[in-house]
């Protein structure tokens, strides 16, 4: 039985005394890998990735599963058309995607889990997903005065609304955001 898949990165430490540099010593830590695992409806979904697989290809994430197509705001790829044509090749953590699929089913991802920020926020409607591990409340996330809406499939959050939805970004799950 072999152990999950792993990944070694190089990792320097500097020892400093009152001199300069006293010692330099490499060692290799062992991170082990991520797995994040997202419910596709059939139908249109709203998703996100939180880890950062080997190769993020849509050809390799969605390899074996019934996907039509792959949208962002100014991107798209779609199931049967030339690879010049779709303008969408891979999935990045942080950005949201709306993806078609023509069946039930679920994406099984695996990779590291990189410290990861939101996009930048541009004026307008744009797709963000949840680059974290958990569930994270809006109200710690964006400034009121800045943010006027988010949105996605099952609800809403409008800063400092009483009858907001949604109050938090879920690992998965992608939103459009008006900012």
């Amino acid at each position: 039985r072999r152990p999950p898949r792993s990944t070694l990165f190089p990792y320097t430490t500097l020892f400093r005394s009152r001199t300069p540099v006293v010692a330099v010593v490499k060692t290799n830590c062992l991170v082990l890998p991520i797995t994040q695992t997202i419910a596709l409806k059939k139908g249109w979904n709203i998703i996100s990735i939180n880890v950062h697989p080997t190769d993020s290809s849509i050809s390799t994430l969605f390899k074996g599963l019934d996907i039509q197509e792959i949208k962002t705001m100014d991107a798209f790829w779609r199931k049967g058309q030339n690879l010049a044509f779709n303008s969408l090749q891979n999935l990045e953590v942080g950005y949201g995607y709306l993806v078609y699929s023509n069946i039930a089913s679920q994406l099984t991802l695996m990779g590291s889990n990189k410290a990861t920020a939101l996009p930048l926020l541009k004026t307008g409607w744009q797709l963000i997903g949840c680059p974290w591990q958990n569930s994270t409340a809006l109200s710690s996330i964006f400034n009121p005065s800045t943010i006027k809406s988010v949105k996605n499939f099952t609800g809403f959050w409008i800063p400092n609304a009483v009858a907001n939805s949604i109050s938090s970004l879920d690992p998965g799950d992608g939103y459009f955001i008006k900012k």
